[in-house]
């Protein structure tokens, strides 16, 4: 019988999965955004077998649901669709935070109603909407589970199968380790990012000369994803603050080395930092 798979959500991801889950046959799917535009546009790419006009439509015909909303919402999204759900539902989602999700959500799961967390960890676009998402993003890319709650296995296997197909690299980790390590992979970055281009700005107030003129290869690379969703990030730093701090303070420790290294005029120290760099940076696939 055919998977009944609910996507909740047609950004980037969600409309991702959607193209994947529709070009291999691996299920029907029932879609639903609040965004109007978005669901217009999802039709017009065919994103979808059904296109839901609420929430209960996607929980009360789906076995397997994907919710793909901003973190800011997604606790309480999970929360109205566990209320709605049949029995035996599987609900996952594709969060870059964990435990503050978990923690909201798990006093309000009916019985017999299982959610587990997951994240993919993707990379190369700051799209956004349904016209962003493409297919083939997940092959070879870290999916990361995390279990919390006892779930049967023929019931997990419904999402497993589903990631496996689309060639996922899945991983399990608790939610406080995925928190720290994505808060330092993925949202450090993206505040690194953010806190340049409006350094630059200081500069070139500073200078009086547009130092944006003169950026290049290396300036855009470190700073590409400055250009991503203002409110997505806005909401993932607030939600992900205390980690965030922990994390700046030991990327601040290094930048402290080397600023050491040189006050010191330590060449040698600074070689060895800088070629340290160097090789772990080769390692990175």
């Amino acid at each position: 019988m055919e998977k009944k798979i609910g996507i909740v959500g047609a950004g980037c991801i969600g409309s991702s999965l959607a193209r994947d889950i529709r070009a291999l046959g691996l299920g029907q799917i029932t879609l639903y955004d609040h965004n109007p535009h978005y669901m217009r546009l999802c039709k017009d790419l065919n994103l979808a077998d059904r296109y839901a006009q609420t929430l209960a439509e996607v929980a009360e015909t789906s076995e397997l649901i994907f919710v793909c909303v901003p973190v800011r919402i997604m606790a309480d999204v999970i929360a109205e669709i566990a209320s709605l759900a049949r029995e035996h539902t599987l609900i996952t989602d594709v969060g870059s935070l964990k435990s503050c999700i978990i923690d909201s959500v798990s006093p309000r799961l009916k019985d017999k109603i299982y959610y587990l967390p997951g994240h993919p960890i993707t990379a190369g676009t700051i799209a956004v909407g349904p016209e962003g998402g493409r297919e083939g993003i997940f092959i070879d890319a870290p999916y990361i589970l995390t279990a919390f709650q006892e779930i049967p296995h023929e019931i997990e296997q419904k999402l497993i199968t589903i990631l496996t197909a689309i060639g996922a690299k899945i991983t399990y980790m608790n939610a406080e380790q995925h928190d720290k390590i994505l808060g330092f992979t993925s949202h450090l970055s993206h505040f690194i990012a953010f806190s340049i281009m409006n350094a630059a700005q200081q500069l070139s107030d500073d200078v009086g000369v547009n130092v944006f003129d003169y950026a290049g290869g290396s300036f855009r690379d470190v700073t590409r994803v400055a250009g991503a969703d203002i409110t997505m990030w806005r909401d993932i730093f607030m939600m992900n603050k205390v980690h965030l701090k922990d994390l700046y303070a030991i990327l601040l420790n290094q930048t402290d080395l080397l600023q050491k290294f040189l006050e010191d005029d330590d060449a040698k120290s600074l070689e060895e930092f800088l070629s340290k760099a160097h090789h772990l940076r080769s390692l990175l696939k």
